[in-house]
């Protein structure tokens, strides 16, 4: 884990934050909507954002932030872009 006060999401933009941790991207499923990480964990990205994952590519470091979105509570925030996503739950078949 990494503790921070504010980090850039990108354009300008930036987020007030506790604690992040630190992940890289395993692989992108079914084109981007679910992205696998390397802790073997899922993520769901939020309809709106799954074009920007296109070119994100495995090996990847991501930053893992909560974010105030009910519906995708967490922000996947790469090198270039950020995305919001839920956690699937293990053992869902992907």
């Amino acid at each position: 884990s990494v503790e921070a006060k504010r980090l850039s999401v990108g354009r300008g933009r930036h987020v007030a934050v506790g604690r992040m941790d630190q992940r890289r991207l395993q692989s992108r499923l079914e084109g981007g909507r679910v992205l696998a990480l390397d802790d073997g964990s899922l993520w769901e990205v939020a309809p709106v954002d799954r074009f920007k994952t296109a070119l994100w590519l495995p090996r990847e470091e991501l930053l893992v932030v909560r974010s105030n979105n009910p519906f995708h509570p967490y922000r996947l925030v790469g090198e270039r872009e950020s995305v919001e996503a839920k956690r699937l739950p293990v053992g869902r078949g992907w």
